[in-house]
């Protein structure tokens, strides 16, 4: 079933016509975008515009009703997300995110381009998941704002929740600016080099102070924080000596 949504008409009088369909299989249609109404030489958008039935239409329809005889292609809902983390790190001050392919199956090789606001941030450094094998970091224009990170795998492809790449960020701009962190694939393939279906999810860049017990500024509030802590000694006699000041200001007692 092919249910109509809208029609959006730009300034130039081009329409689009924006349906979804429900319950088809998988493959390629005709469509046959019909005006019955005979409303479009009036000015008019597109009122009813379907009959799946070549057989059907009359030579009346071919000549006055049928607006765009085309073909729809009905593919499957890509589950594969790249995804590049949020990060956020003070004025001059470095920290890293991770870019990572989401529910992947035999993903063997990539090449994405990452682009940032240069004002407010840079690529200072690229490490790649050593299991891709070989691959390429494209650093030259860092300063202009994008960076390109390939692979070369000979070897077999990677399944699951895949890391793809960590980006060491330096903070370039004032307290509160932010940047986009964007993703532009230019190809992710599998082990036969065939395209992977996929989304992106983009991420932010925010300058600002760092997070309150964040110790190993990864941007997160983490086990990963209270262990480094646990293991550092001198670190966990600091903080204790500062949490007995700040708790003097508001309570007076003797330990």
């Amino acid at each position: 079933m092919v249910v109509f949504q809208k029609v959006a008409v730009d300034e130039n009088g081009t329409a689009t016509a924006i349906f979804e369909t429900y319950g088809m299989g998988l493959g390629t249609y005709n469509i046959y975008v019909r005006d019955t109404m005979r409303t479009v030489g009036w000015g008019y958008t597109i009122y009813d515009f379907y009959d799946w039935e070549p057989s059907a239409m009359t030579e009346d329809w071919l000549r006055d009703d049928i607006l765009i005889i085309d073909n729809v292609s009905i593919v499957e809902k890509a589950k594969t997300i790249l995804k590049v983390e949020d990060g956020s790190a003070s004025t001059g001050e470095t920290t890293k995110v991770n870019i990572t392919a989401m529910d992947v199956t035999d993903l063997a090789n990539f090449d994405i381009t990452v682009e940032y606001d240069p004002s407010v941030v840079n690529v200072t450094g690229v490490s790649v998941n050593p299991s891709f094998g070989a691959s390429v970091c494209n650093l030259e224009h860092a300063s202009e704002g994008w960076v390109r990170i390939a692979s070369l795998n000979t070897d077999e492809g990677q399944n699951g929740n895949v890391w793809l790449a960590t980006l060491t960020l330096k903070a370039l701009g004032n307290s509160g600016d932010k940047s986009y962190l964007n993703l532009t694939v230019n190809a992710i393939l599998d082990s036969y080099e065939v395209d992977i279906p996929f989304t992106v999810q983009n991420g932010t860049f925010t300058v600002g102070l760092p997070m309150n017990g964040d110790i190993n500024g990864d941007n997160k509030l983490d086990l990963k924080d209270a262990i480094e802590i646990i293991n550092n000694p001198e670190l966990t006699k600091e903080i204790t000596e500062h949490n007995y000041m700040l708790a003097h200001r508001f309570f007076s007692y003797e330990v």
